[in-house]
């Protein structure tokens, strides 16, 4: 027999992508309600995957902990939870025997890792440790199973399987995850759709037997509903149509199933564990397993893989979530946000002072002695010809890193003492004065350098933010250096035991965090300096007020910020002179064995009344995306709004470089299509790129007015220098009834500028709020003389009135539930947001 040498095909993924995690939602809602059923996973945050009580408490009276970090306090739990297995796996005179297929369900650890009383030697290391069980359990065989059973599609589902909505057969959400993590034994709500009312679900349930109590499946017979694949034999059933049937026999629950007429059957079951309902009231199972990395493991075998778009379009996330591109067919739902996000991936804005945090971070490891303990391994970089393999000291790999910090830090300090001293148009003297005659917002920033795609270099070609980078005497291959550094000391980092306190180790892990998104930033703009542009602006540290001479600590405005202490220097002693680097390049540069060179000489607690921003700008998405669609197999972009599509392709770099839509000139003959590129591209031309006419009727659905005046005849603008007067609030709370009632059904939508304002309007215009008592008893004690509040007005107009949070994503995607239910059950809403803020 001859072997077959020819490499089997890959097999094609999908992944759907869309802009929040809601839309997703609504996406795999949508795929339960056909019949197809392929090997599916949803990628979410650990925010919102995480079950530790400690973090991220399940259930219907678990309490919001607040000041947790979930991402670092993840990092760190799993680091430590990888290292106590290692340990307990090498010592063979351990307390207790360490079996990864039935892992301890708790250790010291696993709390708040506190310890007390009187504990081992072994367990009082464990303790100083914070460990996660649920990440734990993930080496489990039973976990890899239920895992299967509950989320892999069976043999038995095809296109052709009986279903319905209902019917999961694998597919899931976010909640679904959630909820297996808590308890992995429940399965909620399993479905079984019969053709007729008098067709037999087909379910066998075992025979009671002495004591035991409870109903269990003995099988499904051929051919009937039950017989799909999804219930396993002993599987617990605990209700029936929402019934609590855990303590009944099986002829009783074989009597209220038959009686049924529900279609489909739904049956709540337990695969094992405990057999009770155990996870709604905040109890969890033993076994409890992380979801978060159940979906990413799920994600590797997936046949189609739905993820918020940044996942996808960011290649940092993308990189730390191993999303593997090749070969897949890539679709970017509601694509008409596609280009900002890529924009915004790209970009990035760095302050001085946490330039300044990342300086001290660094030191202190360049001050480390040469030992083999510090010894590190340079990991690939991802770029051609890195130097990975080769081994270099922390302090020198550290040393590099700090150099390349000081020399922007040099660069900013630079073009922020120019603006502080220039008495001209762009200097901070002029800043102030059209502070004190306009009122500028205190977050106006002051563009002091300025290098981008206006100069040309040689043959006319655009040099973008060129300018920069040779300023700094950085190219290229400097980054492709630094990227190397970075990936060691970050890996060496992560790799740490964690024992400091957590603010202290959630601070690093955010410096790390920032140092690498500033490195990849600047790689990929040195690479293409042509679509950047990079500028050095000046903003007031904490207020204009401050920087115009005020007092620090004024009420409504931000307080300024103080550059960091570098070791020794403290607040008790800031003069105290830094330690002298030991680094020989820089011993060789200083000419004075008496002077030294000392890092961070400026870290000296200091509140300087300006500070300086790099900001890097990506200006078009095309190199971001030229990048994603390289590595796909195909990549659709899907939306309402795409045209014009030429122009599209433009941005995006779909175009060949030496062709893309030419402009005609005025002539007798046709003009070129502009679909059609002048070169071949793996660019759609034939047939056209779908477009679909807008189904809004401009002429009968939409209506567009501007209102340029109040009823008394003043100007209606909402800027600051308006509503700061007295009387302008009122006006325009009135203005928004009057509109507002003249809607005679549905949601309003009602924007405002910014979150400060929109708190403003809502103690002004609600008089409960900040109101102890509920709104009965403040509606009936209240003067019956009085006006009607603009709350009120609003209420009686449409039921109720939300207010857009400015919390974390949980806050508002229940705010968002609010306005729907209210809509759809009342027939109205009214929600006040912010213009670009959550509500998009």
């Amino acid at each position: 027999n001859s072997i077959d040498l020819e490499p089997k095909p890959q097999k094609v993924k999908i992944i759907y992508c869309s802009r929040t995690h809601s839309q997703v939602a609504q996406m795999v809602s949508s795929l339960k309600s056909t019949p197809y059923r392929p090997r599916m996973a949803i990628l979410g945050s650990r925010e919102r995957l995480c079950i530790h009580k400690s973090i991220k408490p399940r259930g219907n009276y678990a309490e919001i902990i607040p000041g947790i970090n979930v991402t670092n306090e993840c990092r760190n739990r799993t680091r430590n939870t990888e290292k106590t297995r290692r340990r307990f796996l090498s010592t063979v005179e351990s307390d207790q025997a360490y079996d990864d297929d039935d892992p301890p369900d708790d250790l010291p650890g696993d709390g708040d890792g506190g310890g007390g009383g009187e504990e081992s030697a072994e367990n009082q290391f464990l303790s100083r440790k914070k460990t996660c069980p649920h990440y734990r359990q993930l080496t489990s065989g039973r976990i890899a199973n239920l895992v299967n059973s509950t989320f892999v599609p069976n043999n038995k589902v095809d296109c052709c399987s009986v279903g319905g909505k209902k019917s999961t057969y694998g597919a899931h959400d976010i909640e679904d995850l959630v909820s297996f993590g808590v308890d992995p034994y429940l399965q909620k709500n399993v479905a079984f759709y019969r053709e007729n009312s008098s067709q037999p679900f087909g379910l066998e349930l075992k025979v009671n037997e002495g004591r035991r109590r409870g109903c269990y499946v003995k099988g499904a017979k051929k051919g009937f509903p039950a017989d799909n694949g999804t219930l396993k034999e002993d599987d617990k059933i605990l209700r029936v149509n929402g019934s609590n049937v855990a303590h009944m026999n099986s002829q009783e629950v074989a009597e209220m199933i038959r009686d049924s007429s529900n279609n489909p059957l739904l049956l709540d079951i337990s695969r094992g564990g405990s057999g009770t309902l155990s996870s709604s009231d905040g109890r969890y199972s033993p076994h409890a397993a992380c979801p978060y990395y159940i979906s990413q493991a799920l994600a590797k075998d997936a046949e189609i893989v739905f993820a918020p778009y940044n996942y996808v379009l960011d290649p940092g996330i993308r990189d730390a979530l191993g999303i593997e591109l090749m070969n897949s067919v890539v679709i970017l739902d509601e694509a008409h946000n596609v280009e900002d996000t890529l924009r915004e991936a790209g970009s990035g804005k760095f302050g001085e002072f946490e330039l300044c945090e990342l300086v001290v971070m660094l030191n202190n490891y360049a001050l480390t002695e040469k030992s083999t303990g510090n010894m590190i391994e340079l990991e690939p970089s991802g770029v051609p010809g890195d130097a990975s393999g080769d081994v270099e000291y922390l302090c020198d790999l550290s040393h590099s890193l700090l150099i390349f910090i000081e020399k922007l830090i040099e660069d900013l300090r630079k073009s922020r003492t120019v603006f502080e001293n220039n008495p001209g148009a762009k200097g901070a003297q002029k800043a102030l004065r059209d502070y004190e005659r306009f009122h500028s917002p205190d977050d106006t920033e002051y563009e002091i350098i300025y290098d981008g795609p206006t100069g040309n270099g040689v043959g006319g070609k655009a040099v973008g933010c060129l300018g920069f980078f040779q300023r700094l005497g950085l190219s290229k291959s400097d980054f492709e250096k630094l990227l190397i550094r970075f990936n060691s000391l970050d890996k060496f980092h992560r790799g740490r035991d964690g024992s400091e306190e957590a603010v202290e180790r959630d601070r690093t892990s955010n410096l790390f965090d920032r140092l690498g998104d500033l490195i990849s930033k600047l790689y990929r703009a040195v690479e293409a300096p042509e679509h950047f542009y990079a500028a050095i602006v000046a903003s007031a540290n904490g207020s204009l007020e401050f920087a115009s001479g005020g007092e620090p600590d004024v009420r409504g405005k931000s307080k300024p910020t103080s550059f960091p202490l570098i070791p020794p220097k403290t607040i008790a002693h800031p003069d105290r002179i830094p330690n002298p680097c030991l680094n020989q390049h820089c011993r060789a540069v200083s000419s004075n064995v008496f002077s030294p060179v000392r890092h961070g000489s400026y870290c000296d607690g200091s509140t300087p009344k300006w500070q300086a921003f790099l900001c890097l700008r990506l200006l078009t998405p095309g190199p971001l995306f030229s990048t994603l669609a390289q590595e796909c197999h195909s990549v659709v972009l899907a939306s309402g709004s795409l045209s014009p599509i030429p122009s599209l392709c433009a941005e995006l770099s779909l175009f060949p470089a030496d062709s893309g839509p030419e402009i005609q000139k005025a002539s007798s003959s046709p003009p070129k299509d502009l679909y059609q590129p002048a070169s071949p591209n793996r660019l759609q031309n034939h047939p056209r790129p779908l477009q679909a006419d807008h189904v809004v009727d401009l002429k009968k659905q939409l209506f567009a007015v501007t209102i340029g005046h109040f009823p008394d005849g003043s100007e209606l603008k909402v800027t600051h220098s308006n509503y700061s007067k007295p009387g302008f609030l009122e006006k325009l709370g009135d203005a928004i009834v009057k509109i507002v009632e003249g809607i005679p059904s549905g949601g309003v939508l009602v924007f405002l500028p910014s979150y400060s304002l929109l708190r403003k309007c809502e103690r002004l215009w609600n008089p409960d709020i900040g109101n102890t008592q509920s709104s009965f008893w403040s509606d009936r004690f209240r003067d019956p003389s009085e006006e009607p509040s603009i709350w009120d007005r609003l209420k009686a107009a449409k039921h109720n009135v939300v207010v857009e949070p400015s919390g974390g994503q949980d806050l508002f995607e229940a705010k968002k539930e609010e306005y729907m239910e209210s809509v759809r059950i009342f027939g109205g809403c009214v929600l006040l947001a912010v213009y670009r803020g959550k509500v998009r």
